[in-house]
C-alpha cells in the first residue's frame, strides 16, 4: 500500500514539476497559407499567406502581435484554380492577436469590433466547458465535444479541439489554429468554406497535404505597390494608387474602431490634410476592386 502511494505521489510531483509543454500559436518563423471557397471541392475565391512580423503594437494597454498577408495570384485567367504565384507585396491584416501563455488563451483584436479584444482560441477548455466570445461562434455558446491527438506532418502530437457542429471545420489545433484559416472565426453554418494549404515552421510543414499545391514561384509577379505615406504624418498624408484599383476608398478608425475619416481616391497620388485629427495611433483601410489594404497611421 505504501508503495502505491509513493508512486502516485511520485506521479503528481512529475507533473507538477514536467507539465506538457503548451505549443504557442503566435511565433514569427511560421506561415499559414490559407484558402476560401464558397462550396468544398472547387476553385478557390481567394487565399493568401499569413506570417506575424517581430512588430508589437500596444491598444488600450495590451500588447498585441502584427501580421502580415502575401496574396494569392492566379496565373491564368479564369477561375480562382491553380497554377498560383505568391504575391511578393506584403500588406498589414487588420487583425491583432495576444497570447496568454500561461492561461493557454489567445485574443483578437480588430479595429472594427467594438473596442475591446475578445478571446479567439481557449486551449485550456476541457469536454463540456463552453467557449463564448463576441468574435468567434458569431456570439453564440460553443460547447467542447471532444479533444483528441492529431499527428503532425513532422510526427508532433498536438491537442484538436472539436466543438461537434456542422460542418466539420468547426476545430482548432494546438500551435496551428482554427479548420477555417489563422484568423478566422469559428462560425456556424455552411455559407463558406476554409482552411489550410499547410503551416510551415522553419520551413518544415506542419500540417496540411497541399503544400506544393500548383505553387509556381513567390518572385514571378508583383503588382504595384500601395503607399500611405509620411507615417507618422503631420498636417498632410499622402495615398499612391494603381491604376488597376477602381473604386478605392479610404477609411481612418481610432482604436475604439470609430470611423474618423474617409475619402474616394483615384489612381496616382492623393493628398489629403489630416490637421484637424486628434493626435494618436490609428487604423487605416483601402478597400478597391482589388481587395482591402490595411495598416497602422499614426498622427503627431
Amino acid at each position: 500500500m505504501k508503495k502505491i502511494i509513493f508512486t502516485l505521489a511520485l506521479g503528481m510531483l512529475a507533473s507538477l514539476v514536467f507539465p506538457q509543454s503548451y505549443h504557442k500559436l503566435i511565433r514569427t518563423n511560421t506561415n499559414w497559407d490559407n484558402y476560401f471557397t464558397t462550396l468544398p471541392e472547387m476553385c478557390y475565391t481567394s487565399a493568401n499567406r499569413i506570417f506575424f512580423t517581430n512588430q508589437d503594437t500596444v491598444i488600450n494597454g495590451f500588447t498585441y502581435k502584427i501580421s502580415k498577408s502575401q496574396t494569392y495570384m492566379q496565373v491564368n485567367p479564369g477561375p480562382f484554380c491553380p497554377p498560383f504565384v505568391i504575391d511578393t507585396a506584403e500588406y498589414f491584416t487588420s487583425e491583432f492577436l495576444r497570447e496568454d501563455t500561461v492561461a493557454k488563451k489567445v485574443y483578437i483584436y480588430t479595429p472594427n469590433g467594438g473596442g475591446s479584444d475578445q478571446l479567439f482560441y481557449d486551449f485550456s477548455l476541457l469536454p463540456g466547458d463552453t467557449l463564448k466570445s463576441g468574435y468567434t461562434g458569431a456570439g453564440m455558446t460553443l460547447v467542447l465535444d471532444t479533444i483528441v491527438n492529431v499527428v503532425l506532418n513532422n510526427g508532433e502530437t498536438r491537442k484538436e479541439f472539436n466543438f461537434g457542429y456542422f460542418p466539420s471545420s468547426l476545430y482548432y489545433i494546438e500551435g496551428i489554429g482554427g479548420g477555417q484559416g489563422l484568423l478566422q472565426p469559428i462560425v456556424t453554418g455552411i455559407e463558406s468554406f476554409g482552411g489550410y494549404f499547410c503551416v510551415k515552421e522553419n520551413s518544415v510543414n506542419l500540417w496540411g497535404d497541399q503544400c506544393d499545391y500548383g505553387y509556381v514561384g513567390e518572385n514571378e509577379v508583383k503588382t504595384e505597390q500601395v503607399s500611405v505615406f509620411p507615417n507618422p504624418a503631420n498636417d498632410l498624408i499622402n495615398i499612391i494608387i494603381p491604376a488597376n484599383y477602381e473604386n478605392s476608398e479610404f477609411s481612418l478608425l481610432n482604436l475604439q474602431g470609430i470611423l474618423v475619416f474617409h475619402r474616394s481616391l483615384h489612381s496616382g497620388t492623393n493628398t489629403f490634410s489630416i490637421s484637424g485629427i486628434i493626435p494618436g495611433v490609428y487604423f487605416y483601410q483601402i478597400a478597391s476592386n482589388q481587395g482591402s489594404r490595411n495598416g497602422k497611421l499614426t498622427i503627431y
